[in-house]
């Protein structure tokens, strides 16, 4: 009899140990995605991007279709126009850091982003993939955490050793905007 208390007891405690540890860790929760849009990028060139290094006028146009839960937002575009020194086939261009762009929305609204980090690379099937993150600093869903990816196929080695190469399509471009 006296066996069974004692177990009866551990098991009691144990029991009780487990439980007060289970309530006392915090629940881990996963922070919603409040809008997600898949598109592609186009780019022009002026002058030609070529081999060797010059100063280039580069105008980017990201155009989206977008999903969320919580906006009317079906989709979004975003229009930007920078003059980079040094610019040629043989650097990978990576974006500046600090950059701010605009995204205007379908419902009339915009939200503007300035992006403080640039992860960029070559992936194995010699595309350039550019990974932004920042925050909307005006707009709708000010302090909104933003990412930006964009890949972007290698350009022609052939047209950059010659005529140069004047426009780019992307392959995907994406837009994930957490805390609307």
């Amino acid at each position: 009899m006296q066996i069974r208390t004692q177990v009866g007891a551990v098991a009691a405690t144990v029991t009780l140990a487990g439980a007060t540890t289970l309530m006392a860790a915090p629940v881990a929760q996963a922070v919603p995605t409040d809008l997600v849009c898949t598109g592609s990028q186009q780019v022009t060139f002026d002058p030609p991007v070529k081999n060797t290094p010059q100063t280039v006028t580069t105008h980017a146009q990201d155009v989206y279709n977008c999903s969320s839960v919580l906006t009317n937002i079906s989709s979004g575009e975003m229009d930007l126009t920078t003059v980079r020194p040094d610019t040629s086939c043989l650097l990978i261009i990576t974006p500046p850091s600090p950059q701010t762009m605009t995204f205007h929305w379908n419902n009339g609204q915009s939200s503007t982003v300035t992006f403080t980090v640039y992860t960029t690379a070559t992936a194995a099937n010699n595309t350039f993939v550019s990974i932004g993150t920042g925050t909307v600093t005006s707009g709708l869903g000010v302090g909104a955490l933003v990412t930006r990816t964009v890949e972007v196929p290698s350009l022609n080695a052939v047209a950059c050793a010659n005529e140069g190469i004047s426009a780019k399509s992307s392959l995907a471009a994406t837009l994930t905007v957490t805390g609307l």
